[in-house]
């Protein structure tokens, strides 16, 4: 994304968010669902940074930022949100990591690659 594209009139964050889940559909094969809550799709964004940097506060996501990176971020506003995360990853053969509000130093509930992030904190 190009300085100043944020501030650009023309900029539609609905059409960035269909761009990349047309690059995930492309790398992993299952078309990627419509939820009905937020998707924050891994790209150079602000938004994308401060969404996963809450993942991983751990050394090792300090010492390596490109660690706890996934493919999309889904905050889930309800069951049938979960539900398709959970049909979409297997389909796709992708990891579901699943973040429900609670805190973990190590990471554990974080997830990089292509594999995809499940929040429930909401």
């Amino acid at each position: 994304m190009e300085c100043g594209a944020l501030s650009d009139k023309n900029h539609d964050p609905a059409q960035e968010v269909k761009k990349a889940q047309e690059a995930v559909q492309k790398a992993t094969g299952p078309k990627f669902p419509n939820f009905k809550g937020k998707v924050v799709m891994r790209d150079a964004s602000d938004a994308f940074t401060a969404a996963s940097y809450q993942y991983a506060t751990s050394s090792e996501r300090i010492f390596n930022p490109k660690v706890m990176q996934p493919a999309a971020i889904i905050y889930a506003q309800d069951d049938d949100d979960v539900i398709k995360a959970i049909e979409y990853a297997k389909a796709a053969d992708v990891a579901l990591s699943v973040r429900s509000g609670g805190h973990s130093y190590s990471g554990s509930s974080s997830t990089s690659g292509e594999n995809i992030q499940l929040d429930l904190s909401g």
